[in-house]
């Protein structure tokens, strides 16, 4: 079996709502794998209707782990993945992400969850956070603006 070319960074993608709903199984079968993940979001553009230049997917993995073993865990499935789908994709870890990524996150697809109760606690506690850093960020934001 021939080896197909790695995809590109700068190439779009477009897929069928059943060709997306086969990648996304297939990923979900790679994250099973790993005992590791507690869950998992798919995020980005792949989930709207226009093309995507790639997949974006986000995972909150075992507290127990050391942050050189997320790094590890993250670049090993982003290669993983990328080779399975022929899609680059790019995979980030949750763990020490920010509030705003952390919310931008939470309002994609839940691809896994381990301890469902886990995962709904983390997407409280996120929204809860965003919420109460938006109006401040906000007005950072507004007076740099009338500052200049």
């Amino acid at each position: 079996m021939a080896n197909k070319p790695l995809p590109s960074d700068d190439q779009l993608y477009c897929f069928s709502p059943e060709q997306k709903s086969l990648i996304i199984e297939q990923i979900k079968k790679e994250l099973q794998k790993h005992p590791q993940i507690r869950f998992a979001f798919l995020h980005g553009s792949f989930l709207g209707k226009q093309p995507c230049h790639d997949l974006d997917i986000a995972i909150f993995f075992d507290d127990s782990l050391a942050d050189e073993a997320i790094l590890d865990l993250t670049l090993e499935l982003t290669v993983t993945l990328t080779c399975k789908i022929h899609l680059p994709v790019d995979v980030r870890s949750l763990n020490q992400a920010n509030t705003g990524f952390r919310y931008h996150v939470t309002k994609g697809v839940l691809l896994i969850s381990k301890d469902e109760e886990e995962t709904y606690d983390f997407m409280e506690k996120t929204w809860r956070d965003y919420l109460d850093f938006q109006p401040l960020a906000m007005q950072v934001l507004k007076d740099l603006i009338d500052k200049y």
